[in-house]
């Protein structure tokens, strides 16, 4: 205002309605205040600080309104201050220039059948008498519902003093009063809903369907099904209810369908029978319809007995020409066929219901008019026809249908479902006698009804699915696929008939023709339409090689936008910016060879293997008709990663490896989003069965982590639970992560993942050496980030002397998730480990240290696992050192068994022999015992681990030493005799 801006009265009432959202209920005084203050003496400045700026003048146009306190009155009854807003309604009487009008009263009854407070409604109404306020429609059906515990003040003022008017005045009571007999129900005041029916049959109302429905629902209030029949015999014995046996039937189905266990009736049965009773709601309506003729005879006798069934299906046959009597029959069918849990009590019921039909002056029109009106029953449509299945065999087995039969049908089919309406034509064969009104029906169904269920009638019916009818139907099939989307209508012309062929390229041809049409009315610039679902269709009928459609196809490709990639070969302007993959170069594999894909299967085959990191990778296709196939799958172990290639190799040569790894329970597959990979994977491969279950699957894209199985249907499961259910509940509730892999790696690991490559080419050949960088970190990062993440402890066989894992693990571990490289935090510490263990024995390497120095270098082999695996020839003096270091073995194991000082003594001298021949030595073993394992036997002394004899010169036996960390006893010499990189000696096989 001090600087010029306009301020009105309508700024005030918007920070009112704020407060009014944000529920500030002491702010709305401080703002009424201050638009009093403003109007009466402006505002001076306090001189406080803050408190600057020109003084201004008194402000008028500040002044409340009628509008304002509408306002007013809201904000508080939002808040839920009933009182104080009936305060502000009284405070308008002493305010010049304010009115209360119908914007107030609407407000301030809407805000009391919110809180369901009617303390001051009667007060309420009288003000609106001498305001001469006539209430709307809606106003009294609130007030009506707000006295369902005060019936009989309720009851009073709806008829005495509520300000209706005078059009239509009773007519608006009775809506209110049959309001007030549902409010009672609902508030389990089945007293004050009696009281309320006969107090408006003594002022001159009429029962209803309303009121029907109502005592009926106090009928359910009940715990038990005999305390609800015995209310429900109490009401019509009242004439308050009609005395018809399908209420009767209603009650226990609810009761039977609805108990919990324990024979209880609780709130929960109740609530599920109400949202039924509603569906239901037609039942009542109908009923009414025929209230007269029904109530002009005697009543019905509600009889416990086992001929009670049959008593009610004959009650309705015997009035087969009341229009309710259809649906109440299909009331009393439903009932008895969905609760008969044996076969004799199924055919005693289907015995039942065909001796009533049988009374009836046409059994078959009576069951036809029955199936019809289960529409009204708003069951599910899977129901829907199996109902009219079990019905219609009851008698159509005895009775032919005619032609009369067939003409009912017909007339009723604008009003059914193709599921009804298949079940009615497989027995009046309408596909044979109607055939053009069936296809008319067809037609809109697909508009209205179940697209798959419509091309499924259709398609099982030799005389319906023929050229004609795809003729018929094909511009309406193009119709939906072109501006709808609709692409399962491809599938009505796949089936492989004699027409087929003519079949589809019609269908192509019309699609062709709307495909221009679009074209024209868009007014493309160049004139020629995309032809995008041309392309599409011609591919699924497999036509792209017919001349006809090869320019549409030539079209297409043209007009579709041409992808674009990201370049293969690119780096990151700033790389230390980003995460590295604490791995070597030689440690990532690409499988797309037979010797790659055996070395992958020899190490990935292995129990040491007991979590995988999972991605896949496949080309850009935003922009493309078709979505892309998966063209690379990365599979990270704790040592490597295998990026498998599926455009070089053959699927089935990778099936059972794959099947192996993704169904096994005792390996973990980790991914982020993974569920998007399983789907493109399964979609790309649906031939094969390796994708279709994911065991033991760790998605980090969720908030809450938890072994999940997907399965080849789609659904996911708890992989560990023995409650389904609860598991089922608790996976629907679990929260997808708002940021992607490379923030939650950034949050876990300090560094960033670069994306730089993700939208590359992955189908081009070879793969640039950063599309494999990327694609390999892409897995790797996954067992980094559960690393840091959930706290595994990858340490726990490196202790050495005193020195326990837990005192090595939380400093390496701290430091690796800091620098981003959890697994190498294991290479790092057995490195360490191997060091001190050298730095020991060398100490008391005295008689040995010439034979270690002797030891020629390329004893130590590098693995090289991109190249085939290779046997080298023992070196000339290999036999001289391998002799040596049997005779200090025997020579230590002789110290120790004569040595007879307890606890055995290592034998001293050997460990630099060991490290300079591959030998890794084991720590002590947690029983005290030493971990060795004997060159003269070959067997393990010790029943904690088992030992491996190996080929000195293989990388694959080093590899191995190195991932296992395993004491091993080199053998230069053997391969030549055995052809194995080395064995191990199992504990049960000694």
């Amino acid at each position: 205002m001090q600087g010029g801006s306009l301020v009105t009265v309508n700024d005030f009432e918007t920070l009112i309605h704020q407060c009014r959202k944000r529920k500030w209920k002491e702010d709305v005084a401080v703002i009424i205040d201050a638009m009093r203050a403003l109007v009466a003496k402006g505002w001076q400045p306090s001189g406080d600080e803050g408190s600057e700026g020109e003084p201004l003048p008194p402000q008028p146009q500040l002044q409340l309104t009628s509008k304002t306190y509408v306002s007013i009155v809201d904000a508080y009854l939002c808040c839920g201050d009933e009182p104080l807003a009936w305060q502000v309604v009284q405070e308008i009487d002493a305010l010049p220039g304010i009115n209360r009008e119908l914007p107030l009263y609407r407000k301030f009854v809407r805000g009391a059948y919110l809180l369901s407070n009617c303390d001051h409604i009667a007060e309420l109404i009288t003000l609106a008498h001498e305001d001469n306020i006539i209430f709307t429609q809606r106003m009294g059906v609130e007030i009506a519902r707000m006295f369902g515990y005060r019936h009989e003040e309720g009851f009073e003022i709806l008829i005495n003093h509520l300000p209706v008017g005078e059009t239509g005045a009773k007519a608006k009571k009775q809506g209110f009063l049959e309001e007030l007999v549902k409010s009672c129900a609902y508030k389990n005041n089945s007293v004050g809903a009696e009281e309320s029916v006969q107090a408006m049959l003594k002022y001159g109302f009429s029962r209803s369907a309303a009121t029907e429905t109502a005592l009926f629902m106090c009928c359910i209030q009940n715990d038990t099904v005999s305390d609800a029949q015995a209310m429900l015999q109490h009401f019509q014995n009242s004439l308050l209810m009609m005395p018809v046996p399908v209420y009767d039937s209603l009650l226990r189905e609810f009761y039977f369908k609805y108990t919990r266990r324990g024979n209880t009736f609780d709130e929960s049965s109740r609530k599920v029978a109400m949202k039924t009773l509603y569906a239901r709601r037609a039942i009542f309506e109908q009923v009414f319809k025929d209230r007269e003729t029904l109530e002009a005879e005697d009543k019905f006798a509600i009889d416990a007995g086992s001929d009670q069934d049959s008593a009610s299906f004959r009650y309705w046959c015997s009035r087969a020409s009341l229009s309710c009597s259809p649906l109440m029959f299909s009331q009393h069918a439903m009932q008895v066929l969905t609760t008969s849990r044996d076969k004799d009590s199924k055919n005693a019921a289907e015995q039942s219901i065909r001796d009533a039909l049988m009374t009836t002056p046409d059994p078959c029109l009576f069951l036809l008019q029955s199936v019809v009106s289960l529409r009204f029953l708003d069951l599910t449509f899977r129901t829907l026809g199996k109902l009219a299945k079990q019905l219609l065999v009851v008698v159509t087995d005895e009775l032919p249908m005619k032609e009369q039969h067939a003409e009912y049908c017909v007339s009723q089919l604008p009003l059914l479902s193709v599921h009804i309406v298949k079940e009615l034509d497989d027995v009046v064969c309408l596909h044979r006698s109607h055939r053009s009104e069936l296809l008319a029906f067809c037609l809109d169904a697909l508009e209205t009804d179940s697209v798959d269920k419509t091309m499924g009638f259709l398609m099982r019916r030799p005389e319906l699915y023929d050229a004609e009818t795809a003729a018929y139907l094909g511009p309406k099939f193009a119709e939906m696929f072109v501006y709808g989307g609709v692409s399962n209508v491809l599938m009505f012309f796949k089936s492989d008939t004699d027409e087929s062929l003519g079949m589809r390229r019609r269908f192509v041809r019309e699609v062709i023709e709307l495909e221009n049409a679009a074209a024209e009315e868009d007014e493309i610039d160049d004139g020629l339409p995309s032809f995008r679902n041309t392309y599409k269709a011609i591919r699924e009928f497999k036509l792209e090689h017919e001349a006809e459609f090869m320019p549409y196809m030539m079209q297409a490709r043209a007009a579709m936008p041409k992808p674009v990639y990201a370049d293969a070969s690119a780096t990151p302007a700033d790389d230390a910016m980003y995460l590295k993959i604490p791995l070597e170069q030689d440690n990532i594999l690409v499988v797309d060879n037979d010797e790659t894909l055996s070395f992958a299967t020899e190490l990935l085959m292995r129990d040491s293997v007991t979590r995988l990191g999972l991605d896949a990778e496949w080309r850009p296709d935003s922009r493309a008709a078709v979505p892309s196939k998966c063209s690379i799958l990365q599979v990270a172990c704790d040592d490597y990663v295998f990026i498998f290639d599926f455009v070089e190799m053959a699927l089935g040569d990778l099936e059972e490896l794959f099947e192996h790894l993704f169904a096994s329970e005792r390996i973990a597959k980790i991914g982020f989003a993974i569920d998007g990979d399983i789907k493109r994977l399964r979609w790309s491969f649906p031939e094969t069965k390796c994708f279709d279950t994911f065991v033991n699957v760790l998605d980090f894209s969720f908030e809450t982590l938890e072994a999940t199985t997907h399965l080849s249907d789609g659904s996911i499961i708890a992989t560990r639970c023995s409650d389904n259910a609860a598991a089922s509940e608790r996976l629907q509730r679990r929260k997808r992560r708002q940021k992607g892999l490379s923030t939650y790696i950034k949050q876990a690991l300090g560094y960033p993942l670069s994306k730089l490559q993700q939208k590359s080419d992955w189908e081009r050949r070879p793969l640039t050496p950063q599309q494999v960088a990327y694609a390999a970190l892409d897995a790797y990062c996954l067992l980094m980030l559960q690393d840091a993440v959930t706290g595994n402890e990858h340490l726990s066989d490196l202790a050495v002397g005193d020195e326990h894992p837990a005192d090595v693990t939380p400093g390496r571990r701290a430091q690796a998730a800091q620098a981003g490289r959890a697994a190498g935090q294991r290479v790092a510490a057995r490195e360490a480990l191997h060091g001190r263990a050298h730095a020991h024995h060398g100490a008391g390497a005295r008689g040995l240290a010439q034979l270690r120095h002797a030891a020629h270098p390329a004893q130590v082999a590098q693995p090289v696992p991109h190249a085939p695996r290779r046997q080298e020839e023992l070196p000339a003096h290999g036999h001289r050192v391998l002799g040596h270091g049997r005779h200090g073995v025997r020579h230590g194991l002789h110290g120790r068994q004569g040595g007879g000082h307890g606890e055995p003594a290592q034998p001293q001298g050997l460990g630099g022999l060991y490290v300079q021949v591959g030998a890794r030595r084991l720590p002590p073993a947690p029983d005290g015992g030493e971990l060795m394992c004997c060159c003269c036997c070959c067997c393990s002394h010790s029943s904690n681990l088992d030992g491996f004899i190996v080929n000195g010169s293989s990388p694959v036996a080093f590899k191995f030493a190195a991932k296992k960390s395993i004491f091993l006893v080199p053998f230069l010499g053997w391969v030549s005799r055995w052809g194995f990189d080395f064995v191990a000696i199992d504990r049960s096989h000694r």
